[in-house]
């Protein structure tokens, strides 16, 4: 069983060297350190090879969720990952540990709100388009769609999260629901590793 640390901080504000002094101290054996850019194309890359790098019982450390991500699809899609995958989390500042029954309990909580949030947030964004048609003022283009077949050949290729996103404009958190979700080719390749870089 790994202990991965992971930390990620802005490209605006690159200090991350508290964060890897709270993941060493938490007793990570591997920390992966990223530098998020909106701009990147990569943004999430080292997190994607991160949790595909998971196996059942590992666990990862944040000190805070929102390091996953600012959007509440994106943590929706890193927690029901982790779980597929049967790892824990442990949010540091937040004082969460799933290998505990409450920390346990409280994930999947944590889960079912994102979804419910996220769900709402997409129905309010339907009825303001509609509002917006009738109005006529509704100028948008039509939303991308998800091609899970794509999603499956791409990653069947041994193709990580990332780049499948990447490929076909998709957010990563579509790719960790879809394989959370058990959508995706049940002989999609697992087993390519993509090199972390280690602290220990």
């Amino acid at each position: 069983m790994t202990c991965y640390g992971y930390a990620r901080a802005s490209s605006t504000d690159p200090d991350v060297v508290a964060q890897r002094a709270s993941l060493r101290a938490a007793g990570c054996t591997k920390i992966v350190t990223e530098i998020a850019s909106a701009k990147s194309r990569r943004r999430g890359a080292k997190l994607a090879a991160l949790l595909a790098e998971l196996q059942a019982g590992d666990s990862v450390v944040v000190t805070r969720l929102d390091r996953f991500g600012q959007s509440m699809s994106a943590l929706q899609g890193v927690l029901s990952l982790l779980k597929s995958k049967d790892a824990s989390l442990r949010a540091i500042e937040q004082g969460i540990d799933t290998r505990t029954p409450s920390g346990e309990a409280l994930g999947d909580m944590l889960v079912l709100f994102l979804d419910f949030e996220v769900n709402a947030r997409r129905e309010r964004q339907v009825e303001g388009i509609k509002a917006a048609k009738a109005r006529g003022a509704y100028m948008g283009g039509r939303p991308a769609s998800i091609d899970v077949a794509k999603v499956s050949d791409l990653q069947a290729q041994g193709h990580g999260a990332a780049e499948i996103a990447r490929r076909l404009g998709i957010g990563i958190a579509s790719v960790y629901r879809l394989r959370a979700e058990g959508r995706l080719n049940a002989d999609a390749s697992s087993s390519r590793r993509s090199p972390l870089s280690s602290d220990h």
